[in-house]
């Protein structure tokens, strides 16, 4: 019979590094794979390949970053007490709609969680001390009394990456589409400013390793459609995996080291200061974001289309 406890024994703490890595090495090496990768596929388009890697890398960073916060509420302590042991049920349990919130708030600085609320733990040696919950959560049973600088420099890191985090992952619309494949769309190859008079390029960029993501809002009368080019930053979206994936397995593995082995001293942390989290979240693919609206109604001076059938 399984107890709670067991999650920290059995969760795959390598999953999400396994699979963007091995996502990130058949996208680098393609044409030198792609007789083995391509086996059982017939009439492949090549560059539908190359963008469904693209979206698959870019979905798992998006999948890691939600395991992350889902363990970080399921853990985080509340009313002074840990949440440790019950960690089958809270995920279990979790309010989905609620953590989204959460999340949001986080990418604007203003969760509870970053603003330094504590718990009180006991160390092997009999003492005392206050620690915030983010601390705890990350650090569960690791004495870093010893490395206070290098501590606080890695909680700093850390609350820089959750905040880059929660901002990446605030965007639900394109995490569905990427999801889902379903409102994504490889629509805007480039785009061209011309001038008016000589018709001569002014600016060009080009798109090609653009996807773009379709949302529609319905307001009374007014709907607008919003179609929403990002290019893609396999690199980026590598790195900040990566990262994630680090923090996952600090939470996972002290935890197992604690429960199980009775024993943190010898475990391999990820430290992360504020100038690596910053370097790993750097953007390598320019422009940005490109918003094509399309206002229909009475307000947009665009009749209604009418879509009866006759």
């Amino acid at each position: 019979m399984h107890e709670p406890l067991d999650f920290y024994r059995f969760y795959l703490v390598d999953h999400y590094l396994y699979k963007v890595t091995t996502l990130k090495n058949i996208y680098a090496h393609y044409d030198a794979l792609n007789e083995g990768v391509l086996e059982g596929l017939t009439d492949v388009v090549e560059d539908d390949y190359r963008n469904t890697l693209r979206a698959e890398i870019r979905a798992t960073y998006f999948q890691s970053v939600e395991t992350l916060f889902s363990l970080i509420f399921a853990l985080e302590p509340k009313n002074n007490q840990t949440r440790d042991r019950e960690i089958w049920y809270t995920l279990a349990t979790s309010d989905i709609r609620r953590e989204n919130e959460r999340i949001r708030g986080i990418a604007k600085g203003e969760d509870d969680f970053l603003s330094g609320q504590e718990i009180t733990v006991t160390y092997q040696d009999g003492a005392r001390r206050p620690v915030s919950n983010l601390e705890y959560v990350f650090f569960h049973g690791v004495d870093l009394r010893d490395q206070a600088d290098r501590r606080d420099a890695a909680l700093i890191g850390i609350r820089k990456a959750l905040e880059m985090f929660a901002k990446d992952f605030s965007d639900r619309g394109e995490f569905n589409a990427i999801k889902h494949k379903i409102l994504l769309f490889p629509t805007i190859t480039s785009f061209d400013l011309k001038d008016n008079e000589t018709k001569e390029t002014i600016l060009h960029h080009d798109l090609s390793d653009s996807l773009t993501v379709l949302r529609y809002i319905e307001k009374g009368d007014n709907k607008k459609a919003i179609l929403k080019t990002r290019p893609f930053d396999v690199e980026r979206d590598y790195n900040m995996t990566i990262l994630c994936d680090s923090l996952i397995k600090n939470i996972v593995l002290i935890r197992r080291a604690a429960f199980f082995d009775g024993e943190t001293a010898t475990l391999s942390l990820a430290l992360p200061n504020e100038a690596d989290v910053s370097e790993m979240g750097i953007h390598h693919k320019k422009p940005g974001d490109f918003c094509l609206t399309i206002e229909q109604g009475p307000k947009a001076g665009i009749p209604e289309s009418n879509n009866q059938s006759k």
